[in-house]
């Protein structure tokens, strides 16, 4: 193993590991095990290696890469700049603020990461009859063993074109239940699509976003089985002798 100074010939070696082990490409199991969130370009690397000899690196009997460490002079342009709070956490996780940390001239905006909620669409299906306008549908979630109602029951009469959007959801596991679609004189049987199931993704910068579903609900009416009742009747035979009856 050689420790040494990087020179510019070095650099392909010193960015393949960088990419490698930087935050946007370790997956999320991994990243337990340690992560860099340093993003170089070409210009500065040269630059750190040129004028400031800020890169050292170590080398095996191949004279291949395999360990680097940057050092540089604290200095940035006068400006502001934003950086996320996933980067923050990972550069002072005992939750120092960057203003404890001051550079003249430069100021510096945290990003709260956007968390973007799901929706779910429950869609209408109704054969045989229509469904009853105050027909409602009620969204419920998955906690723990038990399904929970998730906000106010919905009209039948509250949707658009058969469809209605249950919107701002959390992760989690989801069914509708349908009440009052009986009509009179009818048969009615119920069909639901599976339950919905929403999941959370993490983007790089901390953004996430919760996934979107569907939900499909079908009535099938058929008419009740109507008795006929058939009336009787009496034929009457007259016979007369001797003389026609009045």
């Amino acid at each position: 193993m050689i420790i040494t100074q990087a020179t510019l010939q070095d650099m392909d070696g010193v960015f393949a590991i960088l990419r490698a082990n930087h935050v946007s490409n370790v997956p999320e199991e991994e990243k337990k095990n340690g992560f860099v969130t340093t993003n170089l370009t070409e210009e500065q690397m040269k630059a750190l290696i040129e004028k400031e000899n800020g890169v050292t690196i170590a080398k095996d009997d191949n004279g291949k890469v395999v360990a680097f460490a940057l050092a540089a002079s604290w200095e940035e342009e006068e400006g502001s700049y934003t950086i996320d709070t996933n980067i923050k956490a990972t550069l002072y996780p005992n939750g120092s603020d960057f203003k404890e940390f001051p550079v003249p001239n430069v100021s510096y905006t945290v990003r709260t990461p956007i968390h973007t909620l799901g929706s779910i669409v429950v869609s209408k299906i109704a054969a045989g009859a229509e469904t009853p306008a105050t027909t409602t549908f009620q969204l419920q979630k998955m906690e723990g063993d038990a399904w929970v109602n998730v906000g106010e029951a919905v009209a039948y009469s509250e949707f658009v074109e058969n469809a209605y959007t249950f919107a701002e959801l959390e992760e989690g596991t989801y069914r509708v239940v349908e009440s009052g679609a009986e009509v009179a004189d009818f048969n009615l049987t119920t069909v639901y699509s599976e339950d919905v199931v929403l999941t959370k993704t993490t983007a790089n910068n901390g953004d996430t976003a919760v996934n979107n579903g569907a939900i499909f609900v079908t009535n099938t009416y058929t008419e009740k089985y109507q008795p006929i009742h058939t009336a009787g009747s009496i034929v009457v035979t007259k016979t007369a002798n001797g003389a026609e009856t009045p």
